[in-house]
């Protein structure tokens, strides 16, 4: 799957940055590129698990709430369970 939207760009720009190169040459799928760029910033204890967890499920709920077209925008009550 190629890469289509800048921030599938984005992502792989920085898991290039983080991780060797053999470790992302052939994943083009942005899904698996964010995986591995999740699993090194944990490694690496920049971040738990848990927390992203959280930021996922904030995003989701933003995305779910904001209308097509629309910007994604974050607020408090995204970051509430």
């Amino acid at each position: 799957m190629p890469l289509t939207e800048p921030w599938e760009a984005e992502v792989q720009a920085l898991a290039v940055l983080l991780l060797d190169w053999k470790d992302v040459s052939g994943k083009t799928d942005y899904l698996e590129l964010l995986q591995a760029l999740e699993q090194v910033v944990v490694e690496r204890g920049l971040t738990s698990v848990d927390e992203l967890a959280g930021l996922r499920a904030a995003w989701d709920r933003a995305a779910h709430r904001t209308p097509h077209g629309v910007p994604i925008e974050l607020t408090d009550a995204d970051f509430q369970a």
